[in-house]
């Protein structure tokens, strides 16, 4: 899965992940949840399966928030964890890996991927350079009073960092 996309990159091709969920041990919606993990910890968004992860809602939700978002689109910096360009947003637990899309309107998208286990993760957003800003969970839809988050195991999250006046 990594190695297709990393080989995609390297030789000036759009990279696409192909993954396959037929699994008899874990359950599909394990597998889901542990693929976005990785898409997000990675920054690899182009998908190619047999139609099974567009089932999912939480899928379909990541899909359509990065790729609206705009991430890969020229205008805005699109980061990963691996890019030798430092990411502005930081955390403190090792097993986090982060892919961080930055627009110049003053909105970025923290697309979150947990490799490991169970972490409360603390994220520092000094690197933004916004005085005041509105944290969202994508997926809740909830505002979060600060930049700390719960992550099971191979868990994600998908946060809208937007500078506030």
């Amino acid at each position: 899965y990594t190695l297709a996309d990393f080989s995609g990159t390297q030789s000036g091709v759009i990279p696409r992940s192909i993954f396959s969920t037929v699994s008899s041990k874990i359950p599909v919606k394990d597998q889901i949840s542990s693929m976005i993990a990785f898409s997000f910890a990675y920054g690899l968004m182009n998908h190619c399966d047999q139609g099974i992860s567009r089932g999912y809602k939480e899928y379909r939700t990541a899909r359509d928030e990065v790729f609206t978002f705009g991430y890969g689109r020229p205008e805005n910096k699109t980061i990963a964890f691996y890019d030798k360009e430092k990411q502005p947003i930081t955390c403190n637990a090792k097993d986090i890996r982060t892919t961080q899309v930055i627009r110049p309107d003053g909105k970025t998208l923290l697309m979150v991927g947990n490799t490991g286990g169970k972490v409360k993760a603390k994220f520092d957003l000094s690197g933004l350079n916004y005085k005041k800003y509105k944290i969202t969970d994508v997926f809740s839809g909830k505002e979060l009073s600060s930049a700390e988050l719960e992550l099971p195991r191979f868990g994600y999250a998908l946060l809208k960092i937007e500078k506030a006046n």
